[in-house]
Parts: structure tokens; C-alpha cells; sequence
């Protein structure tokens, strides 16, 4: 049975408006406007039974009425859900590079950019203000993750007896500095992530 209070579409997709019910036509009761994606009518004062069948006699099925799902509405952010930052760096959750273009952009996806693909082509997108590609939330492939700088140093370590050790930007200041009883001058390389173990 047809609720006038819900909105509904046709099975083959198109858009439903103006329902209203006739009860001077006994066959087609159900009365309303079919359209098309552009806005224009398909067919206007277009009837249905009670049950939302357009065509009982000889139809294929293709206008016959089926409820719309409920839209999701976009989850308020959480406090800790971090906001996207157009001054950082970011990547796709996958690891494909990010084009940033503007975080202005209004609605439910106010930043675009482009994520360029494994041939090295770009493609224009639109992301919520949380940097995710789906408003229903994070966990998809093309989420923006931030890319956080990257620390690169490079020590030599003198090592002594026990757990003694001394710590040098450059080789030679390691030689320098070294005591009698060194036992090893090690060079340490540090490739880490900013903010990596706080």
C-alpha cells in the first residue's frame, strides 16, 4: 500500500513527485508526476493502484513505485574527528598522491583536489570537510591522511664498556671526543615520523 506521506521513485529510477490520491478513479488512484534526471516530465498525472503497480494489464514493471531509501544524513563531526588542513601535506589512505585546489567549496564535500592514479593521471574529486571521500565516514581507500613530516638525521655513536655512549653529529667530532677505552664508533641513521613515539 502506497504511503502518501513517504517519497518514492520508479523501479527503473526516476524521480516521483506530486503524489496525491484520487478517489474518483477506481483503477489508477494514486496520481503523479514522472521525471526525468534533468527535471523534465516523462509523463505528467501519471496513475498507479493503491499498491503502486503503474500498468496492471501490459507494463513491464519499469514505472511501478518503490520507496526511496532514506538518505543518511552526514554524522556531525566528533571533537577529535580532525579537520582537514589545507597548510599540511596529505595522501589517499592507499597511498596515491593528493592535489589540494580549495576547502571552500560549500555542502557536504567543501574540499576538492585530485588523486593522481597509477599512470600518473589525475582525477578531480570532492572530500567532507574531514578529508573523507564518503560523508558516512573514514575507512575508504581515498580518505585523506595526513602526511606528516618526516625526520632524517644521521649520528655517530662512540660505544664504551658497559652501557657508555656519546653521541656526535659527524664522524670526526666522534673521533675527537673519543676516551682511551672505545670499544666501537657506530653510525645511526634516524628515519622517523614527526611526533613518532610521544
Amino acid at each position: 500500500m502506497i504511503d502518501l506521506t513517504k517519497k518514492y521513485r520508479t523501479k527503473n529510477g526516476y524521480r516521483v513527485v506530486g503524489l496525491i490520491l484520487d478517489e474518483t478513479r477506481s483503477s489508477y488512484p494514486i496520481r503523479g508526476n514522472i521525471i526525468d534526471s534533468d527535471g523534465d516530465f516523462i509523463e505528467s498525472n501519471a496513475g498507479w493502484t493503491k499498491d503502486g503497480v503503474y500498468d496492471i494489464f501490459n507494463g513491464t514493471g519499469s514505472y511501478d513505485l518503490v520507496e526511496e531509501e532514506p538518505v543518511e544524513p552526514t554524522p556531525e563531526p566528533k571533537k577529535d574527528w580532525p579537520q582537514f588542513d589545507p597548510t599540511k601535506q596529505y595522501t589517499t589512505r592507499s597511498g596515491k598522491p593528493f592535489r589540494y585546489y580549495a576547502s571552500d567549496g560549500g555542502g557536504s564535500h567543501p574540499v576538492h583536489g585530485a588523486i593522481q592514479d597509477d599512470n600518473g593521471l589525475w582525477y578531480a574529486s570532492g572530500w567532507t570537510a574531514q578529508g573523507w571521500i564518503n560523508s558516512l565516514g573514514p575507512g575508504n581507500a581515498h580518505d585523506l591522511i595526513e602526511v606528516k613530516p618526516r625526520i632524517k638525521r644521521e649520528y655517530w655513536v662512540n660505544l664504551y664498556p658497559g652501557d657508555g655512549a656519546s653521541v656526535h653529529t659527524d664522524e670526526a667530532s666522534a673521533g675527537k671526543s673519543a676516551m682511551l677505552n672505545r670499544i666501537a664508533c657506530v653510525k645511526v641513521v634516524i628515519d622517523c615520523e614527526h611526533g613518532e613515539g610521544l
